[in-house]
């Protein structure tokens, strides 16, 4: 399963949990709160990935063994999209999964101290970060745009 989602917000998300573990694991290490710089990283390791990704996926062998979910659809209809999974992969959905994937979508999403929190703008993401990765962006931007 891979989920897609505008690289720009991914750049930034990671770049915040990043820091988060960082400051965490070493408090008394300031270079690790710097948030451009966990932005840089995020884009040098995960644009990587992405390429190398995307271009392993151009083999109907090892494509069809994904299905591509936007990151957009998983938030806004979950359970659609974990049945549509289910059905890419033809697993059987039970019903004492369907009931327990229910009562975990009534549950409230966490709010208070312990959500992921973050201003994009801190993060510094590059302008262009639109133009990159063109293979993956032309392959899979229905699965980016945001409605």
């Amino acid at each position: 399963v891979q989920t897609h989602r505008e690289p720009a917000k991914v750049v930034a998300s990671l770049g915040s949990f990043i820091c988060a573990l960082s400051r965490a694991q070493f408090p008394d290490e300031p270079i690790l709160r710097d948030k451009a710089g966990a932005a840089r990283a995020v884009i040098a390791i995960f644009g990587t990935a992405l390429e190398r990704g995307s271009e392993s996926r151009r083999k109907t062998a090892v494509d069809r063994h994904f299905v591509d979910i936007s990151y957009e659809e998983l938030v806004k209809r979950p359970k659609a999209v974990i049945e549509q999974i289910y059905r890419y992969f033809e697993l059987p959905l039970s019903d004492s999964f369907e009931q327990r994937l229910d009562e975990h979508i009534a549950q409230p999403r966490h709010e208070g101290p312990g959500k992921h929190r973050y201003d994009p703008r801190e993060y510094q993401v590059p302008a262009d970060i639109l133009q990159r990765s063109p293979d993956y962006r032309l392959r899979f931007v229905d699965l980016l745009l945001e409605s």
